[in-house]
């Protein structure tokens, strides 16, 4: 047993020692808080504005893709990776048949850190064996995505064997067709929504719009018929939206048509 001095040098013994574990784990939990990172770029809010802003515009599906290493972009570390892609369809820029780019990811977390906090828009995810419209631009001798790290890219059907490949030349109002005849076709061969669900088809809803104005209306009327009350509602807004701003169209589009 202690006596009284003993037993006051064994409780101050043993508060220091807790003293010094709670400011360790102190330490260990402030080293391991997630690190808070600006991403100072901005998705184009008009979809012809992706087309303006790029130097090259295609139709391609990736081939393969790998990452290639850390490269800081106005300033900020992200991790850089190399596609190689089958292009079929050019609509801005030099014609090619395969073509090579760079795009964008997370960097990996710093040592010690707790992971990164943002709140940003959907991030660019090139998938092998997908055919994606792409918006590149020239980067000293390379081709790099349009916006680091964002999605601008679109997922795309399979090309149709009688589509003209090389667009660059025509004027915009016919390129603008065309690739608005390839986001329709995107979203009306993907499959009905589970109930309850809106699906993926809204996602081409915007860009079509952009491209298109008023001559998009057939577009949303054929997903009025869906079996989803939320796909149709969806639709049914943007069918809204254009009788709103009393948008109609001045000729008729053949991509329409079928």
């Amino acid at each position: 047993m202690c006596g009284f001095d003993v037993f006051a040098r064994c409780s101050l013994g043993f508060l220091l020692g807790l003293v010094v574990l709670l400011l360790a784990m102190s330490l260990s939990l402030s080293a391991q808080e997630p690190t808070h990172i600006f991403y100072p770029w901005l998705v184009p809010g008009d979809f012809k504005e992706r087309i303006s802003m790029s130097d090259r515009v295609i139709a391609a599906t990736v081939r393969s893709t790998h990452p290639i290493g850390v490269d800081s972009v106005d300033g900020i570390e992200l991790t850089a990776l190399r596609a190689e892609c089958d292009v079929d369809r050019v609509f801005k820029g030099p014609p090619a048949h395969h073509l090579v780019f760079t795009w964008f990811s997370f960097a990996p977390p710093p040592k010690n850190s707790g992971g990164v906090i943002g709140s940003t828009p959907p991030i660019s995810s090139f998938r092998v064996g997908t055919r994606y419209l792409v918006f590149l631009r020239r980067r000293h001798s390379e081709w790099v995505v349009s916006v680091p790290l964002f999605a601008l890219e679109l997922k795309l059907a399979s090309p149709k064997p009688s589509s003209p490949a090389d667009l660059s030349e025509v004027p915009p109002n016919v390129r603008n067709e065309a690739i608005a005849e390839e986001l329709e076709t995107a979203a009306l061969l993907l499959p009905e929504p589970p109930a309850g669900m809106t699906g993926f088809a809204p996602l081409y809803f915007a860009p079509v719009f952009d491209l298109l104005g008023g001559c998009v209306e057939p577009f949303f009327r054929r997903f009025i018929s869906s079996r989803s009350a939320e796909l149709r509602g969806a639709a049914q807004r943007w069918l809204a939206l254009l009788a709103d701003k009393k948008l109609t169209c001045a000729k008729e589009l053949s991509i329409h048509s079928e």
